[in-house]
C-alpha cells in the first residue's frame, strides 16, 4: 500500500476483493464495505477473513458477482472514505485472454485522408487520444471508443504525418498517460509517438532484392554494437547508424578501412547487431553521456533515438536504420537483429503495464510476477495479445528494416508456441531467414516443456541455439568464477572426447546423447558480448604464457569454430583479441571499454588476415556445411595422433577427402599420410595456388591446425 494512504482495494481472484487498512483511525471498527460499479451503489460487503500483517488490517470479501473490465469499481468504509479497486487481477485469468483479444490493425493506422488510432486496453473506463501538429507546443484531446475487443480507438480526418501522440487512460482510478507500444517512430526518450506515412519508409529500398538466397547452414556470424564500431572514431555522428553506414571510412590514422567497410571486410556472411530497437537508459538527446548494450527494452517496433541523428525527428532514426540495412546489403552482408522478448527494463512504467496491467507479464502461482529473466518482470508470450505484439514486430522489423536473421536473448523465457509461430510468418517472408538464440532454462513461471531452452530444442529443428557446451569445451569456463578451466584448445587436452562432441555441432552420438536435431541448430562460439573476451579469458586460464602464445591461441580458436560444423559465430574484437580490461560484464562500460579498438587492429593485422582467410576458407568449401545430421554423419570421422592431437577427416565424395589437423599443444606434431595430401590451409592462412604443397609427412606446429586435401583415387595433385 502506497505511503500516506489509509484504505486500498485489490482484486485478487474473479470473486475475492483484498481490502488492506491501515491501524487505528477507524480501520477496527468495521469490517464491513460499500461496493460502487461505475458510482452505482451495489451492495454492502462483510469481510469473511480479516488478518493482521504489521501495521496493516487485511480484509477478504468473497462476492456474489463478477467484476467486469471497463467498469470502474470503487468501495468506502465506515468513515465514507472511497478508493478504486484494482482489478487488474482479471487480466491474468484465461477467460480474459479468449474474451479480449483483437486481430484488427494497431497503433496509428495511417492513410493521406485520415488515421485511426486503435490501442488495446480492456481494463480502462475512459481512454483519450492526445494529439499535436508539427510546429506547435500545444495538445488536441480527443475521446476514443471502446470496442467490443476491448480497444479504444478514434479516426481523425486529414493528414496527420509527422504528428505527435499519446495517449491517456483511466484504469483502476487513476489517470495514466503512455506512448503507443505498437506506434513506428517516437520522440527522444519515447515520451511520445509519431504518425508516420509506411510509403515514405518503404519508398527506399532495403538492398535485399540484390542478395543471392543464403541457406542458414552457410551463414558465418560477426556480433557488434552499432555505437562501439564508430565510438573511438574521430568522424561525424559517431556511434550512429548513419556512421556505420557510410563507405569509405577509415581509422583516424587511415591505415586500415573502418565501420562498415572493416566488417565487409573480414568475409562474414552476416552480422548480428547487438539492441536497435528503443531501449531505456541511454538519453536520446545526450547521448555520449552514457552507455548501454540496450538489452533494457521499451517499445518493440521503434529504432533506439540514441542511435539517430535527429532523435526528435520522426523519420531520422526509421530512415538511417532503413540505409544502414541497406548499406550491409549492398556489401553483401546479412543483418541479424539482438531482439528483447524476455522482460522490459521498467514494468511500472513500462505503457505495456500501464495500458493493461496484469496481461503482458507473468506470475508464478502465488500471486507474485515471475523472475527467471532476472530483471523483474517475464514478459507472457502465452497471452493473444502479448504474442501478437512479438510477432508483428519481428514481421515489422523483416519488412521494413531488411532482417536477415534475428538473435533472441534469454529465449528460454519465451513458449515454444510464440517462437514456433514467429518462425513459420518469418519464413513466409524470406525462407533463409537464420533464427536462434539464448536457450538457457530460466526459472520462469512456465513448464520446462513449454520453454524455448536448449533442453527442448529436437522439438523445434528450425531455430538455432548458442552452445554452451561447445563454448565451455573448447576454452574453458566462462563464468567469473571459473575463468581458470581450461578447455581443449586452451590447454585441457583430456577433454578430446568433448571436443569431437561440441566440433560436430553436439548432434551426434559421440559417447554423448545429442543435444541437437541438426547441425544448423548449433550456434558454436567462444566469445560473444557477454562475459569476459577470449584474450581476458586466456589471459586468465593459461596465465604466465607470452602473449604471441595466447595470440596462436586465438587463432586456433577462430579457426576451430569457423571449421565446425555448426553456424559459426565471433564476436567484434575476437579475431585479433580484443580486451575489454578484465570487465566481464561491461553492458553500461562506456566507449572506452566497449568501443571497437582499430589501433590493436591495425597493430595484429596479421591475426585480422588470418581472420579472413579462414572465413573465406569457409565460404569457398562447401564440404564443411552440413544441412542435415544425417549428411554429417556420414561424411565425418576422428581420430588421433601425436600427444593429445586430433585429426577430423571429411569424406567428400569424388572429390575426395579433407583433413584437419588439430595440435593444441605447445609442441610440434607430425602426420604421416599413406599417400600425398595437398596442404591447402596453415596458420598462416590459405595456400596460394601459386604454391601448392604436398607431402605424405605433415607437420602441424604447437598451437595451429592444418587443413589437407587428398584425392579420392589417392594419387598426388588435386
Amino acid at each position: 500500500m502506497e505511503n500516506g494512504k489509509q484504505l486500498s482495494a485489490v482484486l485478487t481472484g474473479v470473486d475475492t476483493l483484498t481490502i488492506y487498512a491501515k491501524k487505528g483511525f477507524w480501520a477496527e471498527k468495521s469490517s464491513s464495505f460499500r461496493l460502487y460499479e461505475d458510482g452505482e451503489d451495489i451492495g454492502l460487503y462483510r469481510a469473511m477473513s480479516t488478518t493482521t500483517v504489521g501495521d496493516l488490517l487485511v480484509f477478504t470479501i468473497l462476492l456474489n458477482r463478477r467484476f467486469v473490465p471497463g467498469r470502474e469499481y470503487a468501495i468506502s468504509d465506515i468513515k465514507n472514505e472511497f478508493v478504486p479497486v484494482d482489478i487488474s487481477y482479471l487480466a491474468r485469468t484465461e477467460e480474459f485472454d479468449k474474451t479480449y483479444r483483437c486481430d484488427k490493425p494497431q497503433g496509428a493506422i495511417y492513410t493521406r485522408e485520415s488515421t485511426v488510432f486503435r490501442l488495446f486496453t480492456p481494463l480502462a473506463n475512459q481512454a483519450f487520444l492526445l494529439l499535436r501538429k508539427p510546429g506547435k507546443k500545444t495538445w488536441d484531446t480527443y475521446d476514443m471508443v471502446r470496442e467490443d475487443c476491448g480497444c479504444w480507438s478514434i479516426k481523425i480526418s486529414g493528414d496527420l504525418d509527422r504528428y505527435a501522440y499519446y495517449y491517456i487512460v483511466h484504469v483502476n482510478g487513476e489517470y495514466r498517460q503512455a506512448p503507443d507500444p505498437f506506434g513506428f517512430s517516437a520522440d527522444a526518450n519515447s515520451r511520445h509517438s509519431y504518425v508516420i506515412a509506411p510509403a515514405k519508409v518503404l519508398a527506399t529500398l532495403d538492398g535485399k532484392q540484390d542478395l543471392t538466397p543464403l541457406p542458414p547452414y552457410k551463414a558465418i556470424v560477426y556480433e557488434c554494437h552499432v555505437r562501439d564500431m564508430t565510438s573511438k572514431l574521430n568522424i561525424p555522428y559517431k556511434g550512429t547508424f548513419d556512421a556505420l553506414s557510410r563507405e569509405g571510412v577509415k581509422s583516424d590514422d587511415g591505415k586500415m578501412p573502418a565501420g562498415l567497410d572493416y566488417l565487409a571486410s573480414l568475409g562474414v556472411t552476416h552480422i548480428q547487431l547487438l539492441p536497435v530497437l528503443d531501449y531505456q537508459t541511454v538519453d536520446d538527446n545526450h547521448p555520449l553521456d552514457s552507455y548501454n548494450w540496450g538489452y533494457d527494452p521499451r517499445l518493440y517496433f521503434v529504432p533506439k533515438g540514441s542511435l539517430a541523428k535527429d532523435p526528435n525527428d520522426p523519420y531520422s532514426r526509421v530512415l538511417e536504420l532503413r540505409a544502414l540495412a541497406r548499406a550491409f546489403h549492398s556489401k553483401g552482408l546479412r543483418v541479424i537483429y539482438d531482439v528483447v522478448y524476455n522482460h522490459v527494463f521498467d514494468r511500472l512504467n513500462n505503457p505495456l503495464d500501464i495500458l493493461c496491467p496484469g496481461y503482458y507479464f507473468r506470475f508464478n502461482g502465488d500471486g507474485s510476477y515471475s523472475n527467471g529473466s532476472f530483471c523483474g518482470n517475464d514478459l507472457e508470450s502465452r497471452h493473444y495479445m502479448c504474442r501478437r505484439l512479438i510477432v508483428e514486430s519481428l514481421l515489422h522489423l523483416a519488412k521494413w528494416y531488411g532482417a536477415d536473421g534475428f538473435r533472441f536473448d534469454l529465449m528460454g523465457i519465451i513458449d515454444i508456441d510464440t517462437m514456433r509461430q514467429a518462425e513459420a510468418e518469418l519464413r513466409k517472408i524470406d525462407s533463409n531467414i537464420v533464427i536462434y538464440g539464448e536457450g538457457w532454462d530460466m526459472p520462469t513461471a512456465l513448464s520446462s516443456d513449454r520453454r524455448t531452452t536448449i533442453n527442448n530444442a529436437k522439438t523445434i529443428p528450425q531455430i538455432g541455439f548458442f552452445s554452451d557446451f561447445y563454448r565451455d569445451v573448447i576454452k574453458g569456463g566462462s563464468a567469473k568464477d571459473k575463468l581458470g578451466e581450461k578447455g581443449y584448445l586452451s590447454g585441457d587436452i583430456n577433454r578430446r572426447e568433448d571436443f569431437k562432441f561440441a566440433y560436430s555441432a553436439c548432434c551426434l552420438n559421440l559417447n554423448r546423447t545429442p543435444i541437437f536435431a541438426q547441425p544448423t541448430q548449433c550456434i558454436s562460439y567462444a566469445e560473444c558480448h557477454d562475459n569476459s573476451t577470449l584474450w581476458d579469458k586466456l589471459k586468465v586460464c593459461c596465465a604466465g604464457e607470452a602473449d604471441d602464445v595466447l595470440l596462436k591461441r586465438v587463432k586456433l580458436i577462430n579457426a576451430a569454430i569457423c571449421l565446425s560444423a555448426g553456424i559459426p559465430f565471433f564476436h567484434a574484437g575476437q579475431e585479433f583479441g580484443e580486451s575489454k580490461g578484465g570487465d566481464e560484464n561491461s553492458f553500461c562500460s562506456g566507449d572506452g571499454v566497449n568501443g571497437f579498438d582499430y589501433q590493436l587492429a591495425e597493430q595484429r593485422h596479421e591475426m585480422v588476415d588470418f581472420f579472413r582467410s579462414i572465413c573465406e576458407f569457409r565460404r569457398s568449401h562447401p564440404e564443411f556445411s552440413f544441412v542435415s545430421r544425417d549428411e554429417l554423419a556420414g561424411r565425418i570421422s576422428f581420430s588421433e595422433f601425436g600427444d593429445g592431437c586430433l585429426i577430423i577427416t571429411y569424406d567428400a565424395g569424388q572429390d575426395g577427402f579433407y583433413h584437419v589437423l588439430i595440435n593444441p599443444t605447445a609442441r610440434s606434431s607430425q602426420y604421416g599420410f599413406k599417400n600425398y595430401v595437398k596442404v591447402i590451409l596453415t596458420d598462416s592462412g590459405i595456400i596460394s595456388k601459386e604454391y601448392d604443397f604436398y607431402s605424405q609427412l605433415v607437420l602441424v606446429n604447437g598451437l595451429s591446425l592444418i587443413v589437407c586435401h587428398q584425392r579420392a583415387d589417392g594419387k598426388s595433385g588435386q
